[in-house]
């Protein structure tokens, strides 16, 4: 019994080499895009604010924190920040919270669900409507815009060509 333990240990870590190789080919494509895509810009970002770059300029000298004494001394710099932070500690919660309590009147078993659920999503079915009503419009065969550009161009839109013989 203990041989066939040993021999089907090496088995096993070959599978999982195997496994391991797996993951990690399935698993580079998002590690590099993370990188390409969000890592190194940022990391751009932070090196370009130690210097005195311009877009389009030829070169650019390494300036430290004097970019961030000039914004230190902006005025517009502290209301910025108070928006920001105001943002971050307010709305930010705010609209979560507000999202959750309207999940949970359209999905409780509470009196006057229908109500809740035909106020919350109407605006998305009277759009549809009002896209349909303007699609059917647009392409009207005898009053549609679509047609009578086309028939100012010497083309026959749909009302214009005769019915298909048999």
């Amino acid at each position: 019994m203990s041989e066939a333990v040993l021999s089907a240990a090496p088995a096993r870590r070959e599978g999982a080499t195997g496994e391991a190789l797996t993951a990690w080919a399935l698993g580079l494509p998002a590690v590099l895009a993370y990188l390409v895509l969000l890592l190194l810009p940022t990391l751009a970002a932070i090196l370009l604010a130690f210097t005195d770059y311009e877009l389009g300029a030829p070169a650019f000298a390494w300036i430290g924190l004097d970019n961030f004494a000039e914004l230190l001394r902006d005025r517009g710099f502290a209301q910025a920040l108070r928006n920001t932070v105001f943002y971050v500690a307010v709305v930010t919660p705010g609209s979560i919270l507000g999202a959750l309590a309207l999940a949970l009147l359209i999905e409780a078993g509470t009196r006057g669900r229908t109500l809740f659920r035909a106020v919350f999503f109407l605006p998305v079915v009277s759009l549809t409507v009002a896209m349909a009503s303007a699609r059917q419009y647009l392409l009207h065969p005898s009053i549609g815009p679509l047609n009578a550009v086309l028939r100012q161009v010497g083309i026959d839109g749909p009302a214009g060509s005769p019915p298909p013989t048999r």
